[in-house]
């Protein structure tokens, strides 16, 4: 029996649809699968069952490789060097500028956060890491108006508590 033209093109165009959707399907499975081996090799290497240099080898992704980095508290230049996110260049920035505080570079420190802006999501802490800069340096005023500042802008925020408890 010899099918019409029409009802061969909708059985094909069905079978072309269900082979993109499947080939949908199995990218994604693929995508995830690649995730959790190498969050496997990140576990291995926090429990001490791999070495740094063979968990970085298995590490594709940079934000996997940044993490593994800033777990061994590497150079903060190469690990900001490998993140293409915006928000983690803040918040990796925002901890090089805690290492360079107890590290008594303060000023720095403070130049690293000039980076940090108000509209980024790691700001309010920031923010108060600018205070307690401040207050170490002995600038107390400046680092009351600061704690005052957080209590304002992000009350009831875990930063506005900190600031609080600063204040008292």
């Amino acid at each position: 029996m010899i099918l019409p033209k029409e009802l061969l093109g909708i059985i094909l165009g069905v079978l072309a649809l269900a082979l993109a959707v499947g080939g949908f399907n199995y990218w994604q499975d693929y995508r995830i699968k690649k995730v959790q081996e190498q969050n496997y090799y990140l576990y291995l290497y926090e429990n001490k069952k791999i070495s740094f240099e063979e968990a970085l080898k298995h590490l594709s992704q940079e934000n996997l490789k940044a993490y593994l980095l800033a777990l061994k508290d590497e150079n903060p230049r190469r690990i900001l060097s490998l993140l293409e996110e915006e928000d983690l260049k803040k918040l990796f920035l925002e901890k090089e500028a805690f290492r360079l505080l107890k590290e008594g570079k303060a000023k720095i420190a403070l130049s690293k956060l000039g980076a940090i802006k108000k509209e980024d999501f790691n700001y309010p802490s920031a923010l108060l890491l600018k205070a307690f800069i401040k207050k170490a340096q002995g600038e107390e005023g400046e680092a009351k108006r600061i704690f005052v500042e957080i209590i304002s802008k992000y009350p009831g925020s875990y930063f506005a508590e900190i600031a609080q408890a600063e204040l008292l």
